[in-house]
């Protein structure tokens, strides 16, 4: 992005999302969760997140606890901008 285009940009606000895994079920099983339940992502303990704007995908982030609250560290940038993935077709649907 050019200094000219975050100049005139800069100020508008854009909401960050971190996707932490998904996973995939029935009606049913989604009305027979509760309180307590545990449900398991598809994503490995320690893997890298995603980082979202909008709906592209900007880079890969790790959790981090800074001062007793989450935070995020990026770890890699996704390359380039312009060719972004979008959001999987689960979280875009929901």
């Amino acid at each position: 992005m050019m200094q000219s285009e975050i100049d005139s940009f800069g100020d508008v606000p854009v909401t960050l999302e971190i996707q932490m895994g998904h996973r995939t079920g029935s009606v049913r099983e989604l009305a027979s969760l509760g309180a307590g339940d545990i449900v398991p992502l598809n994503e490995a303990a320690g893997k890298s997140m995603c980082l979202y704007a909008g709906n592209v995908r900007l880079a890969f982030v790790e959790i981090v606890v800074i001062d007793d609250r989450l935070a995020v560290r990026i770890t890699d940038f996704d390359a380039p901008a312009a060719e972004a993935s979008s959001i999987p077709e689960e979280k875009a649907n929901a």
